[in-house]
């Protein structure tokens, strides 16, 4: 783990995607004077005394989810109607945590307004200060810092008294966007630390983005030798790049050695809490995180459903991960990345991570999208409960075990492209006595016969029992999509799934008996290593492909080949 993690270092001094050309020189002589101290700290953390055996990619044994766990990131708009909008759809999630960002020079009426409406509501508002890129560049030149202890005594006074705190950094890691290297944020820290302190307001910091620890590590420990270290450990916690939230990030020693460091969103988030605990601070958030579609749409059809069963697949590992404190969705409403969508093409020029300018679009074209009723699901489910572990074994099946208010629910999911049989998971009994509830909380009418890559959320009265050996089944894939629904199919020692309903259209099942296969056969395609041939069936055309297994000598030449689809 520590070779997976330090060889990212070099990646500090480097200058590829720094867009202030006439300055690059000087960021890369800034950020070489702070190598030294960078690889000192992170080889003091590494190989130190502090054991890193409590950093695991499996959730916590069990532990208590706070009520006020998850939060959302929102921005004001001058649109008529917008404010009562917004009100109403934060108490529809069920949320009170929000967090506004607000630039130095962005104090405006609307802002004003927007933040007074917030606190008036009972809303508790996380405040994200966010300096201008070049103002972060030069953060150690005097008059800039003396603008920007300016605008923090403005914003300060203003709103001091109605926020729950104020998060300095934004995106520290992405010069590109936002400008800062390690020397000229931790100028920019001091004064606001100084600030807020002298107002009695609590403070978070740096908001590194995506996991890069070293980051992490040589900020806190620079915080902890000034004697000014945080309330809050912040990092924007992304599990895009690993495709889906529990993968092991591929991104890390590449595909092969994934499964060896085991890095996934649990590990991510427990290792990050690790660093802030090692420097004396105890709560460690995620401030802003979200899944764009056209991340997605790289591998991917039907975006918007998969993005609501990342939604939900996410926070809820990030509740049962015993990292996190807190984590913030965000955006609320964007073109890409928002739960609600709106309406508009616009993406801005700095990404809505570094800086939630403002909400877009007008309130009569904002849409819903799927990913809104899986986090309004999710945060009601969750928010409160007890967690007290898992019953899965298989890999690509997640069966979370929790408590709330003396009822008992689980949340259970499989990987992408997986199944399970409800019946592999649990005895009859306990799907006699359970609510199924999908993964946008709409209750049921009948039991599943398979859970699939959207979270189904299962509830009981009385304690249930899982399955001894829950499993998902072996070596079958399925194209995603809550479109299609299957049952399993068992016959004179055959086995296999078959589609029972397409896009709500009962297909009937007879007509797939193995027995019924060969009479079937219209039109023979091939019949060499693999036996292909065409069915007619009422509603379509299929294709049967009967695989016969490689010679030996077939299977020895290609183990360490990826299978055809992958070629």
């Amino acid at each position: 783990m520590q070779i997976a993690l330090l060889i990212s270092i070099v990646d500090v001094i480097g200058c590829r995607n720094f867009n202030f050309e006439d300055n690059r020189m000087n960021f890369v002589l800034d950020n070489l004077s702070a190598l030294p101290r960078l690889v000192s700290d992170n080889c003091a953390y590494f190989f130190g005394k502090y054991p890193l055996s409590d950093v695991s990619h499996l959730p916590a044994a069990e532990l208590e989810i706070p009520e006020d766990f998850f939060g959302i990131c929102i921005a004001p708009s001058a649109n008529p109607g917008y404010n009562d909008y917004l009100i109403q759809t934060l108490k529809g999630l069920g949320l009170k945590n929000v967090r506004v960002d607000m630039m130095e020079t962005y104090a405006t009426t609307v802002s004003k307004e927007f933040l007074e409406r917030l606190h008036n509501e009972g809303f508790n508002i996380c405040l994200h200060i966010v300096q201008r890129p070049m103002h972060a560049f030069n953060a150690d030149k005097p008059q800039v810092n003396k603008q920007w202890r300016a605008t923090l005594i403005k914003l300060l006074d203003l709103f001091g008294a109605k926020i729950e705190f104020v998060e300095i950094g934004s995106t520290v890691n992405r010069r590109k966007w936002t400008g800062y290297t390690i020397p000229s944020f931790l100028k920019t820290w001091n004064t606001a630390y100084d600030e807020c302190k002298s107002r009695n307001i609590q403070v978070a910091a740096p908001n590194v983005t995506d996991f890069e620890p070293p980051y992490n590590i040589t900020l806190l420990a620079a915080m902890r030798r000034m004697n000014k270290l945080p309330d809050y450990h912040t990092n924007n916690l992304f599990a895009e790049r690993a495709t889906e939230p529990e993968a092991f990030d591929h991104k890390i020693l590449g595909t092969r050695l994934a499964p060896l460091h085991k890095f996934n969103f649990v590990k991510k988030a427990r290792l990050l809490s690790h660093i802030a605990k090692s420097n004396n601070v105890k709560h460690t958030i995620s401030t802003h995180v979200s899944w764009s579609l056209r991340r997605i749409a790289r591998t991917l059809e039907n975006t918007e459903e998969h993005q609501a069963d990342y939604v939900s697949r996410y926070v809820c590992l990030s509740a049962i991960s015993g990292g996190l404190s807190r984590m913030y969705w965000g955006p609320l409403i964007g073109q890409r990345e928002g739960l609600i969508d709106d309406g508009t093409d616009y993406f801005p020029e700095m990404p809505h991570v570094s800086f939630y300018e403002k909400a877009n679009g007008s309130v009569e074209n904002y849409r819903l999208r799927p990913a809104f009723h899986a986090y309004k699901n999710a945060i009601s489910f969750l928010s409160g409960s007890k967690y007290e572990g898992s019953a899965g074994r298989d890999p690509n099946l997640e069966l979370h075990k929790f408590t709330h208010n003396s009822k008992f629910f689980h949340v259970v999911w499989t990987r992408n492209g997986r199944r399970a049989l409800l019946s592999d998971c649990y005895p009859q009994s306990s799907i006699e006595g359970a609510t199924f509830y999908s993964r946008d909380g709409i209750k049921l009418m009948e039991p599943p016969d398979t859970i699939t890559e959207s979270p189904t959320f299962i509830s009981w009265e009385n304690e249930p029992t899982a399955g001894n050996f829950p499993k998902t089944l072996r070596e079958l894939n399925f194209a995603g999509g809550s479109e299609r629904k299957f049952s399993a199919i068992e016959s004179k020692g055959f086995f296999g799934v078959l589609t029972t309903e397409l896009n709500g259209k009962k297909i009937g099942a007879d007509f797939f008996e193995p027995s019924k296969l060969r009479e079937a056969e219209t039109e023979l395609l091939r019949d060499t290593r693999n036996r292909i041939w065409e069915i007619k069936a009422s509603s379509d055309t299929f294709v049967v492909k009967y695989y016969r297994p490689r010679n030996r000598a077939r299977r020895i030449l290609n183990m360490f080949r990826h299978g055809k689809p992958r070629r």
